[in-house]
């Protein structure tokens, strides 16, 4: 099992808790960015050590994509007026990057 891909899921589901917890009142919004980010970011690295390696993760890798992807929809939910559907760019745009790395 690659380390890496549990270290994607596990932030990916670390932003979900910090966004549930922005609505009692904690002042941990600059938290739930960062995290966000990240879960974006981490399942192609992970994929990319994970083949380097030669180790099983993928599943977890997708998960994080998909909780990931909420995470970044949320931040345009939570801190704009943006239209919601830019919120989702952060699905195709790690999708896509996770595809082509090989």
């Amino acid at each position: 099992m690659s380390v890496m891909s549990l270290v994607s899921l596990a932030v990916s589901i670390l932003g979900v808790v910090i966004y549930s917890s922005l609505f009692s009142g904690s002042g941990l919004i600059w938290l739930f960015i960062m995290v966000s980010i990240a879960s974006i970011i981490l399942p192609p690295v992970a994929k990319k050590i994970r083949i380097s390696n030669e180790k099983k993760g993928k599943a977890l890798e997708i998960i994080a994509i998909v909780v990931g992807g909420f995470n970044f929809y949320c931040i345009f939910f939570a801190l704009t007026t943006l239209p919601m559907f830019i919120g989702y760019f952060g699905w195709v745009i790690c999708g896509i990057v996770y595809k082509m790395i090989k």
